[in-house]
């Protein structure tokens, strides 16, 4: 039987849990993880984040501005957005 775990108590999150969690573009993410990064670790074929390894990453100068997700350029659907925020 599987337990189902919150994300923000996983140690080990994998890529599409860590876009979700952190609210990222996926594109950048995935273009991101594409290179070595310190926080990815392999269990067999999989990439997983390590969670407090990655959270230091953000806490870089521009890391997490640079991954986050952009509203598009279209003023009427920003609105709604922000909105729904």
């Amino acid at each position: 039987m599987r337990r189902c775990t919150s994300l923000e108590k996983k140690v080990f999150l994998n890529p599409g849990e860590t876009i979700k969690l952190y609210n990222l573009s996926a594109v950048k993410f995935y273009r991101l993880i594409k290179e070595e990064q310190p926080f990815i670790v392999y269990y067999k074929t999989r990439k997983l984040i390590v969670r407090k390894d990655f959270e230091k990453f953000l806490e870089l100068p521009e890391m997490m501005e640079r991954l986050k997700k952009e509203l598009p350029a279209n003023p009427e659907f920003r609105r709604k957005c922000d909105k729904r925020a």
